[in-house]
């Protein structure tokens, strides 16, 4: 009859128009989850970017905290040598100033911020002081993160000096297995406990920086080992 047609009519238009709007809020609900799982990542991605922004940025107050120190000592006792350090720092901060920001570098630049800083050390330290570095060709132009090597060198001439066996010997030395970089840093002297790392030589920040920027960089794919042995 025309009633149950009618009523056959209305049921069918009825769970067509359910179906329609199930998947239409389906799409919805899909999207918005989308979009705030989006807006999540960037947050996180962003959260990152700034806690690695801010350990690269502790690194340079560190190597100031040491070298303004030792200008200090040295404008009473020798203000020619204090006049050549300031004038390495300023290139160091030059360097710092213009690749500060930027999150990876070539390893060549890294080298170089270095080796100023070795220069800022040997105008500091003069003949207490032997280093050498070593590096092994093509891999100059791969990147690392910059402001890594600083810390660790900064650590081997501290801690080395502290020991109190002269000259200090500091040794750099980069190589590449496969696909994996490998970065060397030795000094000669013993390794300093927790409590001496946290005393007047230093601010204690240089190795945990180093760390944790690889976690946060790298997770499992990276890692800094210590160890002594035979001086």
């Amino acid at each position: 009859t025309n009633r149950m047609l009618f009523a056959r009519s209305a049921l069918d238009y009825a769970v067509t128009l359910l179906g329609w709007s199930g998947l239409y809020f389906g799409i919805k609900h899909a999207r918005a989850w989308q979009d705030e799982r989006e807006r999540a990542l960037k947050a996180a991605t962003l959260a990152q970017e700034a806690r690695l922004a801010s350990l690269r940025h502790q690194v340079r107050p560190h190597f100031l905290f040491n070298a303004l120190t030792s200008v200090r000592a040295l404008i009473g006792e020798d203000p020619a040598r204090a006049r050549r350090m300031v004038t390495e720092m300023a290139d160091f901060l030059r360097f710092s100033l213009q690749k500060g920001d930027s999150p990876h570098v070539p390893l060549e630049e890294e080298l170089a911020m270095v080796r100023n800083y070795l220069s800022i050390e040997s105008v500091r330290f003069e003949e207490k002081l032997d280093v050498q570095v070593s590096v092994m060709p093509g891999t100059e132009r791969l990147s690392v993160p910059a402001f890594l090597i600083q810390p660790l060198v900064d650590n081997a001439v501290k801690h080395g000096l502290a020991s109190g066996k002269l000259p200090v010997r500091v040794r750099l030395g980069v190589t590449r297995e496969q696909d994996v970089l490998r970065i060397l840093v030795e000094n000669t002297g013993v390794w300093a406990p927790p409590a001496r790392e946290m005393g007047p030589e230093g601010t204690g920040t240089g190795l945990r920086n180093v760390r944790e920027r690889l976690a946060q960089l790298y997770a499992e794919r990276a890692r800094l080992e210590t160890s002594e042995e035979e001086g």
